[in-house]
């Protein structure tokens, strides 16, 4: 199949989304069109010199998708919308619905990224959308193939955990730009504090992307000729052990460890089961609600069971150099060290 030139991304005005779309207007001269999709209307993203049109849709409405994707002759959908339970399912279902109507439409990505919903199998409420979109998705490509022979090249982005989110709190003046478009907050690794909560023994393998990287390899991704059902990306791959020895090697610093068996966070997860009120005491992460704190214990879970990517075949297949961990502790943290 030939790359992609016409590029449509649903949410591109959210954090991830955002990035996505600078990445693919990085690569513009090589494009023809670039549009973002939003349930409002707004001014364009801009960026490397190109700006890519808000276009508003009604994701409850397959007409409505479908007339975007059609007048503006695109090829290629990436959802990146962030929302939750059924407005994520039938958001992209129509998504999927729209893309087999279009004759131009020949590639899919689904809101995926993280660890990949169909890895981190641990986590319940926050991926079980994403797996009924996925089982809808992969059935619908086949019947349309079945009935007019004509389907969807798809894939899934994996990314591992946002690297953005070890810059919470850096003492670096310009200190937001660590978190690029993302939602500023600590997961596991409190620098700003001068501890880690670190899930298991230390020892199990953490998958670490910047967004802007994530960005940058789906736009490379999109000018590939063949789109495996999954590509998996990581910035860096390294153990929580690890995190914690660079951490300390750039600033000079000592952490205060704290190790979180499983036990423990089975215990947790089972307490708030048969809890109705708001979140419990947290570890590690400081909850909003049961939903997200369910879900943070969760994904904890998944890097003890170690339900990850098992390769990095779009760093393999593309030229995109992520900025890994040492570089990225060292521009945010490094000015701690005397």
């Amino acid at each position: 199949m030939a790359p992609s030139r016409r590029i449509a991304v649903a949410g591109g005005k959210g954090g991830v989304g955002r990035h996505l779309v600078e990445g693919l207007l990085e690569r513009r001269d090589t494009l023809d069109a670039v549009i973002v999709l939003s349930r409002s209307a707004s001014s364009g993203v801009t960026f490397h010199g190109y700006t890519a049109p808000v276009i508003a849709v009604d994701y409850n409405n397959v007409a409505s998708i479908e007339s975007v994707l059609q007048e503006h002759q695109i090829d290629t959908l990436i959802s990146a919308i962030y929302v939750s339970g059924d407005e994520l399912i039938t958001s992209q279902i129509n998504m999927i619905k729209a893309s087999l109507n279009v004759p131009s439409m020949r590639r899919f990505a689904p809101s995926e990224f993280g660890y990949g919903s169909e890895n981190a199998v641990s986590v319940t409420e926050y991926y079980d959308p994403k797996r009924t979109v996925l089982k809808y998705l992969r059935e619908a490509v086949e019947d349309s193939k079945g009935r007019s022979g004509r389907g969807l090249e798809y894939t899934m982005f994996a990314c591992g955990v946002f690297m953005n989110y070890l810059g919470y709190e850096n003492p670096r003046p310009d200190r937001e730009k660590a978190y690029g478009y993302l939602q500023p907050i600590a997961v596991v690794f409190y620098f700003s504090q001068g501890k880690a909560v670190i899930p298991g023994d230390g020892k199990q393998k953490q998958w670490w992307t910047r967004g802007e990287d994530v960005g940058k390899f789906v736009a490379a991704a999109i000018q590939l000729d063949v789109w495996p059902e999954v590509f998996n990306m990581a910035g860096s791959v390294a153990t929580g052990n690890e995190i914690v020895d660079v951490f300390e090697r750039v600033t000079g610093k000592k952490l205060d460890i704290t190790y979180w068996p499983k036990a423990e966070i089975s215990a947790q997860l089972n307490q708030i089961a048969k809890s109705s009120s708001g979140p419990i005491s947290s570890s590690g992460f400081d909850a909003p609600n049961q939903f997200m704190e369910k879900t943070f214990r969760e994904s904890q879970l998944v890097l003890i069971n170690q339900e990850l990517p098992s390769n990095m075949n779009l760093n393999e297949a593309t030229d995109v150099k992520p900025m890994g961990l040492e570089e990225y502790l060292k521009l945010w943290w490094g000015s701690l060290k005397n």
